[in-house]
């Protein structure tokens, strides 16, 4: 292994471990600081759509007392928010010419118009997914000292950076056209109107320092990055397991299961697009006492 490379997973190992408890009252209070992300734990379903085709989709609060819902094959247990929460890694259902495909990332250019499907957990051995994914809080100041404070929503699909600009703010406008992370340099394009941006800086675990430049040279500075702290995910009831795509050699279809499907012809691909929950065929839930919301039990998102 490169020592670029070996460093990185040194770093992300790190942060991975379960933190001192003797930590400083600042730090806690640090942690504390961000808005805590509504998760909500629901149900990922499959339907048949053709004898070749099928569709994920999660059931809105009307869909789940419909008799069709009998119909469909639950997939697994996932979890929903509006928010991009540190930590848990978001999954897109996307349309591509042959139908739709569940991905890591949206389609590129596609990446302000897509929200997540659903957020999941990284597979086991993806030990960057988990320290990219969030909202991270952005300063660039520029030689002028003007200061842009543009937050970003970002992830990482296992080879590269993806994301987009907080979409409730004026920086909606711009795109985050490409990204990569290489040893612990990270580098960044932007697109703002007919402005073309780069961003080059040095990565470690919830920080990112550097410089920017607009490639006319008519603007450049410094930037840096904070994550919002790590949201814990709720306690899902089943099993954590790899969700992996499987594919019917007869004919070319493709499905979405956890590890262990065993309908005959199907063949799981290599490697998992993340970890998702399994469904508990009767699954006793417990409630909030008076409101009918599933009690959380918070857990490290990596149990």
């Amino acid at each position: 292994m490169r020592a670029g490379a070996a460093s990185l997973r040194a770093l992300c190992l790190a942060v991975l471990l379960p933190l001192n408890p003797a930590r400083s009252a600042a730090a806690a209070a640090a942690d504390r600081a961000g808005p805590e992300v509504a998760f909500k734990v629901i149900t990922v379903y499959e339907r048949a759509t053709g004898s070749n085709r099928f569709d994920l989709f999660v059931p809105s609060t009307r869909d789940e007392a419909s008799p069709q819902l009998a119909t469909t094959r639950p997939v697994c247990r996932a979890l929903l928010t509006s928010d991009w929460p540190a930590g848990p890694v978001p999954l897109f259902w996307v349309e591509l010419a042959r139908g739709f495909e569940l991905r890591r990332r949206p389609l590129k250019g596609q990446e302000n118009f897509t929200a997540p499907l659903f957020h999941a957990i990284a597979p086991a051995n993806d030990l960057l997914a988990p320290q990219i994914a969030g909202l991270w809080s952005v300063t660039a100041t520029n030689a002028q000292r003007v200061r842009h404070m543009p937050p970003m929503e970002l992830g990482w699909d296992g080879e590269r950076i993806f994301g987009r600009f907080d979409q409730n703010t004026d920086y909606r406008f711009a795109y985050l056209t490409g990204g990569a992370l290489r040893s612990n340099v990270v580098q960044i394009s932007v697109e703002y109107i007919n402005d073309k941006y780069w961003l080059e800086g040095t990565w470690r675990p919830g920080r990112m320092d550097g410089r920017f430049s607009r490639l006319d040279g008519d603007d450049a500075g410094v930037w840096n990055a904070t994550r919002r702290p790590r949201d814990s995910a709720p306690h899902v009831a089943g099993r954590l397991r790899p969700l992996f795509v499987w594919t019917r050699a007869s004919d070319g279809a493709q499905r979405y299961a956890l590890e262990g499907f065993q309908e005959p012809g199907w063949t799981r691909a290599v490697a998992p697009l993340c970890q998702a929950w399994e469904v508990e065929p009767q699954r006793t839930q417990r409630t909030r006492r008076g409101t009918g919301q599933e009690e959380p039990a918070w857990i490290k998102p990596s149990q």
